[in-house]
């Protein structure tokens, strides 16, 4: 039988998905654009509403980065979850690339 990998889960808020589509942060846009395998990135259906209902007209989105998101991110209900998948157990990842600090279990803050 194959040794399987715990996958490490992330919960991707608002405030992320934002900076990821409107600015050129290196540590977002790897977690994003070279996603690695044994990692799943989570988002709420309401945090994606929130960071698109956030963008102002003049700001310069790249529909590919839009594209590889979905792509990549797994989106949740998060009205229809079952309580306990509300709050996925709290991973964190630290690598070259990006640090992450939990903040609390559902949210990740970028150092």
């Amino acid at each position: 039988m194959e040794n399987q990998k715990t996958k490490q889960r992330f919960m991707l808020e608002s405030h992320i998905i934002l900076r990821y589509l409107v600015k050129d942060d290196d540590k977002i846009d790897t977690m994003v654009m070279c996603k690695k395998p044994d990692v799943e990135l989570m988002a709420a259906d309401f945090s994606v509403y929130e960071a698109l209902a956030s963008l102002k007209p003049n700001d310069n989105v790249k529909l590919n980065k839009l594209a590889k998101f979905f792509e990549v991110v797994d989106v949740v209900s998060y009205k229809s979850a079952p309580r306990s998948s509300r709050s996925p157990p709290a991973t964190t990842f630290c690598g070259p690339d990006f640090d992450l600090l939990p903040t609390s279990p559902t949210s990740f803050e970028i150092v």
